[in-house]
């Protein structure tokens, strides 16, 4: 029985989240964790500290966009340039969150992902994101109609604002839980605690 999860906070405006999303499985069926995807808004976290995000800021922007195309290339996960970024990803995030088996919805974030990253479709153009979607069988009406609900997007809100909770306790007992959050950055550090875990419970 798996014990021990990846809680893995993500925004679709980020590439490190598309990139990390792709070495998540990996990890998981490595050291036999399950991963919990939770939809975050970036942007709240840069209006709570009053900062600009790295895309707002053109040397950083210039080189996040060199970093993710060496990293994209080292990796061999595909990407491009996404059609509109910044952009405003609230929908695609409620979306992820309304109720649905954790198998869909890993496939429709995954699908997500890559229309953005690498498929070039706009993220705030509802209709060729409805296409986008319906042709690989997910309900794209019901979804965004969903995605209105206030129950899911107090869900959002409250993924959100749990992330300063979760930092603060990102090391319970490694072997129950293992919290993350961000994109590929941390990749290294999240399979190294992984690692310590079997070694901790080999001492044990």
């Amino acid at each position: 029985m798996t014990t021990k999860h990846i809680d893995y906070y993500f925004d679709y405006i980020s590439h490190n989240a598309y990139l990390m999303w792709h070495q998540l499985p990996t990890l998981a069926e490595k050291y036999q964790c399950s991963v919990r995807p939770i939809p975050v808004l970036f942007a709240g976290f840069l209006k709570a500290y009053g900062q600009l995000g790295p895309a707002e800021i053109e040397p950083k922007s210039d080189w996040m966009n060199r970093n993710v195309w060496r990293k994209a290339l080292e990796l061999g996960i595909p990407v491009n340039t996404p059609a509109r970024h910044p952009f405003n990803p609230l929908l695609l995030l409620r979306m992820t969150a309304t109720d649905m088996l954790a198998s869909k919805r890993e496939s429709l974030i995954g699908h997500l992902f890559r229309s953005i990253w690498a498929d070039q479709i706009d993220p705030t153009g509802r209709e060729q994101m409805i296409d986008y979607l319906e042709q690989r069988g997910f309900p794209a009406h019901h979804l965004m109609a969903s995605a209105n609900d206030t129950r899911v997007k107090d869900r959002v809100k409250t993924n959100t604002s749990s992330v300063w909770h979760t930092v603060d306790s990102v090391f319970p007992p490694l072997w129950w839980t293992v919290n993350y959050f961000g994109g590929l950055t941390i990749c290294p550090t999240l399979r190294n605690s992984l690692q310590a875990t079997i070694h901790c419970k080999q001492l044990m």
